[in-house]
């Protein structure tokens, strides 16, 4: 203490916040470089083999025409995305010339894609966010559907590699600007989230719900597997169609919509293991 009353300024304590606020930085920019190796890979796994993936620190850019997503979505909704209506298919107008408008096409189709198996909209990025590059929230909304037609049993499991993959100094520098430039960074938590949050239209037909309760007291699981599918029940899976019948047929509160769609995730998550949705 001086002779005035004041203590001492302690120097070296901006010096340790801003330490710390470089290891949150670093630390940040691993996860988010994590979840780009992620979802390289889960694309890489689900598009043909002359469909090349950019780099991870290229990724992001990348999508910004659209094709990636478009290809994607050929390969889970085929007859919302034929291939025959992807713009630049093989990306030799993009690599040439750039983009053009006519890449906001492959986006739309890419979105209308996944509203079609029930991907929640809410994560789904806006079109001119996409093409304009401004894409990390892309990369998370691509893990969540990852997540989202694994269950559905339309695409291999994405798999976590925090911990496994070693990033280079210039990598981490490279997302740590990019992570700063950003307005908004969504967490893997928001998007994954949303997956659990979503409502669901459970007002299925009269008719088909008959139908449903008819096949069950028949004991007929390949006509409850085509009811389920048409009536829209989310992560249906056929290889699990007689464990639903089962379930269901010792179902004591009486069925409906919701309790039938909770049964269905209830035997997934005894025969489906955590690992395998992660």
């Amino acid at each position: 203490m001086t002779s005035n009353g004041i203590g001492p300024i302690d120097l070296a304590a901006p010096r340790s916040a801003d330490s710390m606020d470089e290891k949150r930085e670093t630390r940040r920019a691993r996860d988010y470089l994590c979840r780009l190796h992620e979802v390289r890979t889960w694309l890489a796994q689900c598009l043909p083999e002359d469909c090349e993936v950019p780099s991870v620190l290229d990724l992001e850019q990348n999508l910004s025409n659209g094709v990636l997503l478009a290809r994607l979505g050929h390969g889970f909704a085929p007859e919302e995305v034929p291939l025959s209506r992807i713009y630049d298919f093989d990306q030799k107008k993009y690599k040439s010339v750039g983009k053009g408008y006519q890449h906001t096409d492959n986006i739309m189709h890419w979105r209308r894609a996944m509203l079609s198996v029930h991907f929640p909209e809410i994560v789904i990025p806006e079109t001119v966010d996409i093409y304009e590059g401004r894409n990390i929230q892309t990369i998370f909304c691509l893990y969540a559907l990852a997540i989202h037609l694994f269950r559905l049993r339309k695409m291999p499991s994405i798999r976590n590699q925090t911990g496994n993959v070693d990033f280079s100094a210039e990598e981490i520098e490279a997302i740590k600007d990019r992570l700063k430039n950003s307005k908004y960074v969504p967490s893997l938590h928001e998007a994954t989230g949303a997956l659990a949050k979503r409502k669901v239209d459970l007002s299925t037909d009269e008719a088909i719900f008959a139908a449903i309760q008819k096949a069950i007291k028949e004991n007929d699981a390949e006509t409850l597997l085509e009811l389920l599918v048409k009536a829209r029940y989310l992560y249906v899976d056929s290889a699990l169609i007689g464990r639903y019948l089962e379930a269901l047929g010792t179902e004591n509160g009486g069925l409906s919509s919701k309790s039938i769609q909770k049964i269905i995730c209830e035997v997934n998550g005894r025969f489906i293991s955590f690992s395998q949705l992660m």
